[in-house]
């Protein structure tokens, strides 16, 4: 897990802090800045996205018809989407996906060009990842996953 943004924070009235998000505030800022009404603090954001096929993830990236965006902050996922396939198109994805502001993708196979795509795009690719979707991300995040062979072995139809 490489790749993660981190995510700056300031609270200029902290009796507006949405409600609810005490919780939050008071598992960061351990590290934080600030007087009793104002707080700086940081937290590791990613976004992790996962080829999916049903409830499973995907054998190939870029032929499953949608996502699983997942976005993690301090090894918390603080919200789910889904995210349709704009189709197997080339270069459409690994863009479409930074504009989301992925980080990182999973997903069980790719060709070595889509990779190459999620990578200028500053996305890092995991490739041999198989099972179901909310194990897979549990697994991600406590630092269990391990990359395998990619599950494309066709290059002439992986190639995004």
């Amino acid at each position: 897990m490489g790749l993660y943004r981190i995510c700056r924070f300031i609270i200029l009235n902290v009796a507006e802090f949405p409600a609810g998000a005490n919780e939050t505030l008071n598992s960061v800022t351990a590290g934080a800045l600030g007087d009793k009404n104002s707080i700086f603090f940081e937290v590791i954001c990613m976004k992790v996205a996962i080829a999916k096929d049903g409830d499973l993830v995907s054998e190939h990236f870029g032929h499953c018809a949608e996502y699983a965006l997942f976005n993690i902050e301090n090894n918390t996922i603080t919200r789910k989407e889904i995210l349709q396939s704009p189709g197997h198109e080339p270069g459409k994805l690994p863009a479409l996906l930074a504009q989301h502001h992925v980080t990182h993708v999973l997903a069980g196979g790719m060709g070595p060009k889509a990779v190459d795509l999620f990578c200028a795009n500053n996305i890092e690719v995991l490739l041999g990842i198989s099972g179901p979707i909310d194990s897979v991300i549990r697994n991600f995040i406590a630092g269990k996953i391990t990359p395998g062979q990619s599950s494309c072995h066709h290059t002439h139809e992986c190639d995004e």
